[in-house]
């Protein structure tokens, strides 16, 4: 279950939320069902006022709630954004990715979410070197909020994702060490 079968009645956003191999954490998932046209469904409004009520009941049983949104800005950032305390914006040191994330961050800015924060996501500091990609400097100057880490490139990502692994689960790995330090950075700005 994900946020669009919330949306469209399917289920209850209890029912969405995921929960984890980690302890006391859960995930709402978005699809790519929310990124297209198909959310574009009858009573949209109604529906969404619904998850937005529903999202806010559901603070109050949790320290942190993590709804991962389809990229680009839709309806999902405009229900999130007035019941969320903060947002993560994972983007990649690519020009196109940025400009997108960065008109998301405006997006949230502008309907209110003003606690934001970057994280560059598939960088490769050999093409950075070589000026083939923007700099991390430049990353951290397309957007007001702050930079609060990377996540290079590497092959052991895609495979355990393809093999359904979160990569933070594989102990005593610099993937592991790089997203325990991302994590410690973005709950020390919350406080």
């Amino acid at each position: 279950a994900s946020t669009y079968d919330v949306l469209i009645g399917k289920c209850r956003i209890q029912d969405a939320i995921m929960h984890t191999d980690f302890p006391n954490v859960s995930i709402l998932p978005a699809t790519e069902e929310l990124a297209g046209c198909e959310i574009q469904l009858i009573n949209v409004d109604n529906r969404m006022n619904r998850l937005k009520m529903q999202l806010l009941t559901c603070k109050l049983d949790y320290d942190f709630i993590i709804i991962d949104c389809p990229a680009g800005v839709g309806e999902m950032p405009e229900v999130c954004a007035p019941v969320a305390d903060k947002a993560v914006i994972v983007t990649e040191p690519d020009y196109a990715a940025m400009r997108d994330a960065n008109t998301t961050e405006n997006f949230l800015i502008e309907n209110g979410l003003r606690e934001n924060c970057i994280v560059a996501n598939k960088v490769n500091v050999d093409l950075m070197r070589e000026g083939l990609l923007p700099s991390l400097t430049e990353v951290r100057e397309n957007f007001s909020g702050p930079l609060m880490g990377i996540i290079q490139e590497d092959e052991n990502i895609r495979i355990s994702t393809n093999k359904g692994i979160p990569i933070v689960c594989m102990r005593g790995t610099y993937i592991e060490k790089n997203f325990m330090d991302i994590i410690r950075r973005i709950l020390r700005s919350m406080m």
